[in-house]
């Protein structure tokens, strides 16, 4: 197996960017359009706090908007985007010895579920912007579905990665060897499932988080209708099994749409933004002790939480839409 050298590092390491999606598409986001852009508009204020934002806008009603509303806090890049989910449509950013990389794999609409014009050329569209070379990869491969320490360890799970309408007829082996020959990993460790209703088949980046080497936040379940009860409890053990340290916060419990269908809603999908990490607080009783709990195991980090209810509304939360740029001067 041939090695390709690059370094994938953790996303506490120092961001030069860190690029974020704005919704544009009415038919889309119907009538949570406007309270997403909201949401948004917040997140973008707390991440330019400590690092340069790339809001990327599609079309002249939604760069109209994203000007009005964020102006003075980011850029405005306009693309032709599908929808906002940068962490899996664009590219895995990756350090070899001539320098920053982008890595592209294939995207399929996570399993061809959700085709959108835009979505399948995000990744070559944003390392044009960022003016570095593009690395493909012919296997289908969402950022969401994988995490990493920087130091060799991939967390990932088999609901996703193993699922026929992603790489067919690959198995546990052969995703470890990609691994190791893309990532140089030298460790996979497989979670089962992912949250109840999570359109991505079980994405890890609402399961579990690396906050350090050999250092793992995920959640416990809260309140007696927790719908992903056996499912969290079922991380917790997994990555105990694993060897790691496990840092544990509550989860948001059951949060439902205005039909009452169940959210995929994880309090562990954040984002770090330089010495900062950004975590989604919902309409619930647990947010607020979830974000102390993160704070306390976090001892140089600050944590803030930020409403992401209507975010959540179309599939996911902060970490799902934005996507950071590494500095150089994160490589020792």
């Amino acid at each position: 197996m041939i090695q390709e050298n690059r370094l994938i590092l953790p996303e506490w390491s120092q961001q030069s960017s860190v690029w974020v999606g704005w919704p544009s598409s009415a038919e889309l986001w119907g009538s949570y359009l406007q309270p997403a852009r909201i949401e948004i508009r917040d997140l973008v204020a707390e991440l330019s706090s400590r690092v340069p934002v790339r809001l990327v806008v599609s079309g002249t009603e939604a760069a109209i908007a994203a000007t009005e509303m964020c102006k003075k806090t980011c850029e405005i890049i306009e693309l032709p985007m599908g929808d906002i989910w940068l962490r899996d449509t664009g590219p895995i950013y990756a350090h070899q010895s001539e320098g920053l990389v982008g890595l592209r794999f294939r995207f399929n609409g996570w399993g061809e579920k959700y085709l959108i014009d835009g979505d399948e050329d995000m990744a070559q569209s944003m390392l044009a912007i960022d003016q570095l070379s593009m690395v493909s990869h012919t296997e289908v491969l969402e950022g969401g579905s994988i995490e990493y320490d920087g130091n060799g360890c991939v967390l990932t799970t088999r609901q996703c990665l193993l699922n026929s309408n992603r790489n067919e007829g690959l198995g546990e082996t052969e995703i470890e060897s990609l691994f190791a020959r893309v990532f140089e990993s030298d460790r996979v460790v497989w979670l089962n499932e992912g949250l109840t209703s999570d359109h991505t088949d079980g994405h890890v980046d609402n399961l579990a988080r690396f906050i350090g080497k050999g250092r793992v936040v995920c959640q416990r379940p809260s309140g007696d209708d927790d719908p992903n009860r056996d499912v969290l409890r079922a991380v917790e053990q997994d990555l105990l099994a694993a060897g790691f340290d496990v840092v544990t916060i509550p989860s948001p419990g059951r949060i439902s749409d205005a039909e009452g269908n169940v959210m995929p809603a994880s309090h562990v999908n954040f984002v770090f933004a330089n010495g900062k990490i950004i975590m989604p607080r919902f309409e619930d009783i647990f947010s607020h002790l979830a974000r102390k709990e993160l704070q306390d195991a976090m001892l140089n980090i600050e944590v803030v939480s930020l409403p992401a209810n209507n975010i959540l509304t179309g599939g996911g939360a902060f970490h799902c839409m934005t996507l950071q740029v590494p500095s150089l001067d994160s490589v020792v």
